[in-house]
C-alpha cells in the first residue's frame, strides 16, 4: 500500500511516497521517493473521487434459533390466545374474537419458523378450527 505525504518547502510542494511494509512483526513505512507538483495550486483543488455506490442486494435472512425458553413461552401464549378466541366465539363475542384470532396468526408465524413440521402442523389445525368457527357466526 503506498501512502502520500505533501509538504510544503521554499514555496514549493512536494509529494513524499512511502510504502508500509510489515518486518519483524512491526509496520514499517519504506521510503520510495519524491516528486515536485507542478501547480502550487494543485493542493486545494485535488481531484476527487466518484464512487459509484452498488445497491445492496437483499439477500435471505439468516434464521435464528430461539432457546427452548422463549418457543415453551410463545406456545403457552398460542394456546392462552386459542382458549379466549374460543370463548369469545362461545359468547358470541366475534369483535373480539377475530382480535384474538390476529394476535394468535401472529403468534403462529413467529412459531412456525423455530418448531418441526409436526408442531407446526398442529399448530396450523388448531388455528384453522377457530377460523372455521369464527366464519360458522358471520
Amino acid at each position: 500500500m503506498v501512502f502520500v505525504r505533501e509538504i510544503k518547502k521554499s514555496g514549493k510542494i512536494y509529494r513524499y511516497l512511502y510504502k508500509s511494509k510489515r518486518v519483524n512483526g512491526k509496520v514499517k513505512s519504506i521510503y520510495i521517493g519524491r516528486e515536485e507538483v507542478k501547480n502550487p495550486h494543485e493542493l486545494s483543488n485535488k481531484t476527487k473521487k466518484t464512487v459509484s455506490r452498488i445497491k445492496p442486494k437483499h439477500e435471505s435472512v439468516s434464521r435464528v434459533i430461539k432457546d427452548d425458553k422463549w418457543i415453551i413461552d410463545k406456545i403457552i401464549e398460542f394456546n392462552k390466545l386459542m382458549e379466549d378466541s374460543m370463548d369469545f366465539i362461545i359468547k358470541n363475542n366475534i369483535k373480539v374474537a377475530v382480535n384474538h384470532y390476529n394476535k394468535l396468526l401472529n403468534t403462529y408465524n413467529e412459531l412456525s419458523i423455530h418448531v418441526g413440521e409436526e408442531e407446526k402442523l398442529k399448530l396450523y389445525e388448531k388455528t384453522k378450527q377457530i377460523y372455521d368457527r369464527i366464519q360458522e357466526l358471520n
